[in-house]
């Protein structure tokens, strides 16, 4: 018999990927408020980051965190490369609507990390003796 549409919310990769997310952030005092496929991150009064667990196309579609607008962060299965990302963007400028820009953020860590423009690992760098 074919179960159909039996699996619960609780079963989908991509929102166990987000309550593992939070609960390292939680972990670390951050105010953390989970919706189905979001979370959203404070740091006392600061302005919110908003984080998404999606499924990526250009990698057989697995499940990655991303910025809105699916600019992504990185690898679900790498939640602690997603909170270092999350807590840089916590300490940015905030933007016009009052919300964490993560964009600096991202070209920040991409730098420090040697990631390329896609969030991939593995970017070459040149590197000068």
């Amino acid at each position: 018999m074919t179960r159909l549409g039996t699996e619960g919310l609780g079963t989908d990769p991509r929102q166990v990927a987000l309550q593992e997310l939070a609960g390292l952030l939680r972990g670390q005092k951050y105010d953390v408020t989970v919706e189905t496929l979001q979370l959203t991150v404070r740091n006392g009064d600061g302005p919110p980051v908003e984080v998404w667990a999606l499924r990526r196309p250009d990698d057989d579609y697995q499940v990655w965190f991303a910025w809105p607008e699916r600019r992504w962060i990185c690898e679900a299965r790498h939640p602690h490369d997603a909170v270092v990302h999350i807590k840089k963007a916590l300490h940015c400028v905030p933007d016009g609507d009052g919300g964490a820009d993560p964009t600096d953020a991202e070209a920040l860590i991409r730098r420090d990390l040697g990631h390329s423009a896609d969030g991939r690992h593995g970017a070459s760098r040149a590197i000068s003796s």
